[in-house]
């Protein structure tokens, strides 16, 4: 290939890169995969390859395994109907607060337009379901294109080339959401964490602390993204794994965890590699995590002195006023139904 092009004039001193893409199949495990094989030319003449593979799958649902899948999608579609049903009864109890019998502070948006959307969408937990409808649903919107495109159903012909990347991205983009919609429903059910006393100290912690640590990830971050784009111009051109920067922010996570192939990182630069390594775990490692951990024993130390405050030993609660486990897990589950 790089005679012919070279042949007819499409390769010259001016040339900065070759780029080449091309679709494999799989038979026997019916994966498709998207190869790209670059070789880029810097400024003083050098070359540098690159290969980057994308596994992904056209057919859903054919196999043992995908069948099983298909359920828990069925069981998840079936939730989703559920709860959307939860917040339809709670936007009929929020226009009955506010345009019916309003109280209070709600007399306010009676007259105002949209008002009852402000009262029942403007609330933590009704835009973090909402969000979760919106990226769950999307990403079966992707899976339902991907299926019904015409391409799934290609032939191998020799004569004309199938570009699979948007059925590529449209596969990794499907599992991100899932992924970023599976995380919410974490962050959902967290909240039955406050059921218990001692446990409802860390819901505390965390939220009267929320400003605190958001402003340490952001400083962690930002660290972090400054050794990956370190990483990625002095190892980049000869490493896969520093090649990109997100590829690069990855690595720098194994390297916290870890996970470190010191010696291909010396074979590159043995004089940057132990400057890299030796500056990331001191700040990172040594400095920024521990900086971490004090700021949760801090949080910790103080919501819980305020609780022991407020919620003595000497202070009884009445067993009348508890609920039973049934009556508990019943109003978590199925919040619609009942009382």
């Amino acid at each position: 290939i790089l005679t012919t092009l070279k042949q007819y004039k499409w390769v010259d001193q001016q040339t900065r890169a070759l780029l080449m893409t091309l679709n494999v199949y799989n038979a026997n495990s019916n994966v498709y995969t998207l190869i790209q094989l670059i070789l880029e030319k810097d400024d003083s003449g050098l070359a540098y390859p690159v290969a980057r593979f994308r596994s992904f799958y056209l057919d859903y649902y054919t196999s043992t395994a995908e069948k099983f899948h298909l359920s828990f999608d069925l069981c998840l579609l079936a939730c989703m109907i559920y709860f959307i049903n939860v917040q339809r009864q709670y936007y009929n109890l929020t226009y009955y607060k506010v345009m019916e019998k309003p109280t209070g502070p709600l007399t306010f948006y009676k007259y105002k337009r949209c008002g009852v959307c402000r009262v029942w969408f403007f609330n933590f937990k009704t835009v973090q379901d909402v969000a979760i409808y919106i990226f769950y649903i999307s990403a079966q919107a992707i899976r339902l294109v991907l299926y019904s495109s015409p391409k799934r159903k290609f032939d191998f012909s020799l004569d004309v080339y199938r570009e699979l990347r948007p059925a590529q991205y449209y596969y990794q983009t499907a599992f991100v959401l899932d992924g970023i919609c599976f995380l919410m429903l974490c962050f959902k059910f967290f909240r039955y964490v406050k059921l218990d006393a001692r446990f409802n100290v860390l819901v505390v912690m965390f939220m009267s602390g929320f400003w605190i640590i958001i402003g340490y990830v952001s400083v962690f971050m930002t660290l972090m993204f400054a050794f990956a784009i370190f990483a990625n111009h002095i190892f980049g051109k000869h490493l896969r794994e520093y090649s990109e920067p997100m590829l690069s922010l990855r690595t720098c996570f194994f390297i916290l965890f870890g996970k470190i192939d010191y010696m291909a990182v010396k074979e590159v630069d043995n004089v940057m590699a132990p400057l890299f390594f030796l500056s990331f775990e001191f700040i990172m490692y040594f400095v920024v995590a521990n900086m971490f951990v004090a700021i949760l024993n801090h949080l910790y130390r103080t919501t819980l002195d305020i609780h022991l405050k407020f919620n003595g030993k000497d202070k009884k609660i009445d067993p009348k006023s508890r609920m039973s486990n049934w009556q508990l897990w019943k109003n978590i589950m199925f919040p619609g139904l009942g009382d």
